[in-house]
């Protein structure tokens, strides 16, 4: 893990990842709804799929040692 020097960064990144997963929640929701009431197409499901990995893409992506941070 990492410890970033700068508090107000550290809230700045867990509020956009919390954005970010309610986001992807909401949307994983709205398209398991929709498909409990057609079947489960293929379309929704590469979808779903689709919003996951965007999820982790983008929360995996961030840099995790920006310069002015220290290991912990």
């Amino acid at each position: 893990m990492f410890q970033l020097s700068d508090p107000d960064t550290a809230r700045r990144r867990i509020r956009l990842r919390l954005i970010y997963l309610t986001c992807a929640v909401c949307a994983m929701s709205g398209l398991f709804i929709a498909g409990q009431r057609d079947r489960f197409s293929r379309q929704l499901y590469a979808l779903y799929v689709l919003v996951y990995i965007a999820y982790l893409d983008i929360t995996a992506g961030e840099p995790c040692c920006p310069s002015g941070s220290t290991w912990a």
